[in-house]
C-alpha cells in the first residue's frame, strides 16, 4: 500500500525564487533589489495583522493584491500563504487569465 502525502502546490509560475525562506514571497529573475526591499516589508506587514491588501472580487477569484509601485503589484491567490512579486503587465495578464 502506497501512502498519499499532501503536498501543497505552489500557485505561481515555475521560474520563482523563494526571497526569503519561510516569509512566503516569490519573485522572479532580475527583480531589482529596491522592489524585493519593499515587497518584504510589506509582506510582513501583512503577517503581522495590517489591512495593506485589496481583496480583488473580479470574477469571484478572491485574490489579495499589496501595490508596490506604479510598475509592480503583489498577488496572492491563496488568502495571503504566498505572494508572487510580478510586473504590472504581468500582473493585468494574470488577471484577465482567471
Amino acid at each position: 500500500m502506497r501512502e498519499h502525502k499532501m503536498v501543497q502546490k505552489m500557485p505561481m509560475s515555475g521560474r520563482l525564487r523563494e526571497l526569503i525562506p519561510g516569509l512566503g514571497l516569490y519573485v522572479p529573475p532580475r527583480v531589482p533589489v529596491l522592489y524585493c526591499q519593499k515587497a518584504c516589508h510589506q509582506v510582513r506587514r501583512f503577517r503581522r495583522g495590517e489591512r495593506n491588501y485589496i481583496r480583488l472580487k473580479e470574477k469571484g477569484t478572491g485574490y489579495l493584491k499589496i501595490n508596490i509601485s506604479l510598475s509592480w503589484r503583489l498577488l496572492s491567490r491563496d488568502a495571503g500563504q504566498h505572494w508572487e512579486l510580478m510586473h504590472h503587465e504581468r500582473y493585468n495578464n494574470e488577471i484577465r487569465k482567471t
